[in-house]
């Protein structure tokens, strides 16, 4: 069945000549181009749904005559170094040669800064970069390609010639740049925020879509400011910041509402009363996806397009870019049988606006129509679906370690294979492992039955120093409580480390009343957190402008920490987020690193992502919540080297502590 076609944008971004249909950013399209003027690069950045790609293809290249520049739009596909190259290849007259199975030139001292001089060579115009949906390089990419990618972006903007690069992403992966700034130090150094619009100007751009006289030819209006109020009134009252996606869409189905109930023949009349009472402009896409998928499946399959579109979106639920080979590798994989051939299956899609083509020279991609809408698609799959792609990022973790596996590696993978088989090679291993455990289980009942021999014959020594213990425990209980009448007004963490305050200074002392020296002398401090092990301390560094948080064990050692993701920065080594009542790890977190401490203790976070795999260098990871205890040994093959901490049963404070200034302070000495 054909869907009618509607006359509105859909979720199709606004391009340049779509000018006379685009309102609402006059002020924001004028920003942009003034923050654009005279630097070399500039990121953009925003919420899903703000509208960047309809900013700059639109609003922004209207501000520029064609003498003005040359603007190259750049997509990832594949690898985002052979996609810069294809684009400026494209716009040449004379081409360069590139290698057909890297995209990139066969003269390796070509880099971005020399094609680009070519380009102006020949054209005389200064070259736009405009690297769209950029955060996909940071999901996808192959590290030995971001990094390539972001020194050969360091060089162009050094390079003497008229360039100038956009960088256009969502605001959530922002963080994600951070791992790069040794590479690329200018990458923050320029920066633009749209933020989505709000209630009262989407009403006006509502109004002025209506009015715009292109649409006259498609559609009636009856009292357009009355069937604007109308519309938003489907917004919860709360919702200040509203999706233009999600209006656009809306109006796609109140043309096709007006279209259905007119008359052969004539304009569909858009009224107030097409809106129904259930509507709701939130929910609108999710309805608008489950309309069109119930459509498909009698001619496709049961749950077929569905689960077309879950293999063109990463886990994160960000959309990709596939070939029609990949997606049917990937459909396979899954057996997933078509009722139908794939390329029509595509070709309905693209007819109902849900997925677009991508083509570069001989090479068509296919990708989701829009962000909002792969997220939908994402919270749209079905239990199996998730467990399957659970299933698949576990057997990856597996297959990438050597040797053995353990019982618990086999009880943890064995659940999964109900939802995804085992991989040939992986299930190969499996057995070998199975019958290594049932060897070495033989080997070591051999080895218990040598051992009690031992044992009985020990348990004559055991019971005579059994009394030997017992009188010097005597003589010791009787010497430690002449020691604790000095120590009453102390709390010892571990019975061995109390916080003491002496002069200008907070330090540490034994039961003799002692200092520690290895535990150093402190501007500010806490005793050791009965929950981690760690105290908080604070000294003023002199190269500071402010006094800088450690973290310290009793070992002595010290981690400077942040204790917001906020503050994560270069310097940091640790990150303690205890009782922030967060329900998921902040993303800059994942781009710390060179991190060695991670505290998570009293939160509301219901699992630990597999981004966790990027610390390579966190020597702890700290949580408290019994669920996590499922994670451990998942956790633990991600981050081998890493000691994970679950703390179960919390401890009253000590007595005779007091709050001052927001920490636990000892009385002085």
């Amino acid at each position: 069945m054909t869907r009618p076609t509607s006359p509105f944008k859909f979720l199709d971004a606004y391009a340049q000549e779509d000018a006379d249909i685009f309102f609402g950013r006059e002020k924001e399209t004028e920003a942009l181009y003034d923050a654009l003027s005279g630097v070399k690069h500039l990121l953009v950045y925003g919420p899903s749904g703000a509208g960047k790609t309809s900013l700059i293809e639109c609003g922004l290249r209207n501000q520029f005559s064609d003498a003005d520049w040359h603007a190259l739009t750049i997509r990832r596909g594949d690898d985002m170094t052979a996609a810069v190259f294809a684009g400026i290849n494209d716009a040449l007259h004379r081409k360069m040669e590139l290698n057909p199975e890297t995209g990139l030139p066969n003269d390796e001292s070509t880099d971005f800064g020399q094609a680009i001089e070519n380009l102006f060579a020949e054209r005389y115009q200064p070259v736009y970069l405009l690297f769209d949906q950029f955060e996909e390089l940071l999901i996808s990419g192959r590290e030995e390609e971001k990094r390539d990618f972001f020194i050969r972006l360091h060089r162009l903007i050094r390079y003497k010639v008229p360039c100038r690069v956009m960088l256009v992403m969502r605001e959530e992966f922002i963080g994600h740049l951070s791992e790069f700034e040794p590479l690329c130090s200018s990458i923050f150094q320029h920066r633009f925020r749209l933020e989505k619009m709000r209630r009262t100007p989407v009403q006006a751009v509502i109004f002025n879509m209506l009015e715009a006289p292109r649409y006259a030819a498609h559609f009636r209006v009856d009292d357009p400011t009355r069937l604007a109020e109308t519309i938003l009134s489907k917004l919860p009252d709360q919702r200040q910041e509203i999706e233009l996606a999600h209006v656009q869409v809306f109006l796609g189905e109140l043309w096709e509402r007006a279209a259905a109930a007119g008359k052969n023949g004539a304009l569909p009349l858009l009224h107030q009363d097409l809106v129904r009472e259930n509507d709701n402009l939130e929910s609108v896409l999710d309805s608008f996806l489950n309309k069109q998928l119930k459509e498909l499946e009698p001619a496709h399959g049961d749950k077929a397009p569905l689960e077309l579109l879950a293999c063109m979106i990463s886990e994160r639920h960000t959309k990709l870019q596939l070939n029609e080979a990949d997606m049917q590798l990937d459909l396979q994989a899954k057996g997933i049988a078509l009722k139908r051939p794939l390329p029509e299956l595509l070709r309905e899609l693209e007819t109902r606006r849900i997925v677009r083509p991508l083509k570069a020279g001989e090479r068509t991609q296919y990708e989701i129509s829009h962000d909002v809408l792969a997220l939908v698609v994402g919270q749209n799959l079905t239990d199996e679906m998730k467990l399957r792609e659970k299933a698949a990022d576990i057997y990856r973790v597996y297959e990438e370690r050597l040797g053995f596996f353990s019982q618990e590696d086999l009880d943890l993978m064995r659940p999964y294979r109900e939802y995804k088989e085992y991989p040939v090679g992986l299930e190969g291993r499996i057995r070998e492992s199975e019958a290594h455990i049932v060897g070495r289980q033989a080997e070591e009942l051999e080895q218990t039955r040598k051992q009690l021999k031992r044992v009985r014959k020990l348990f004559f020594m055991i019971g005579t120093g059994l009394i030997v213990a017992a009188y010097f425990g005597w003589i010791a209980k009787n010497a430690n409580k002449k020691a604790n009448k000095l120590t009453d007004a102390y709390f010892f963490y571990d019975d061995k480390f109390a916080l003491a305050f002496k002069g200008a200074s907070f330090y540490f002392m034994d039961r003799n009343g002692d200092s520690f020296a290895k535990l150093g002398k402190w501007d500010n401090a806490e005793q050791f957190d009965i929950y981690t092990g760690y105290a908080r301390v604070i000294k003023r560094e002199l190269d500071e402008y402010r006094p800088v948080n450690y973290l310290l064990d009793t070992l002595g050692n010290t981690y400077r920490v942040a204790f917001d993701s906020r503050d994560i920065s270069n310097k940091i080594s640790a990150i303690d987020l205890s009782r922030k009542e967060i329900s998921t790890v902040p993303d800059e977190v994942f781009s710390c690193t060179h991190l060695r401490l991670l505290i998570l203790n009293d939160n509301r976070i219901d699992s630990i992502p597999f981004k966790i795999s990027r610390l390579k260098h966190l020597e702890k990871l700290v949580f408290t919540s019994n669920s996590h205890e499922n994670q451990r040994s998942t956790i633990q093959l991600l981050l081998p080297n890493c000691e994970i901490i679950i703390p179960k049963f919390p401890f009253p404070m000590p007595p005779g502590y007091y709050e001052e200034e927001g920490i636990l302070a000892p009385p002085e000495m």
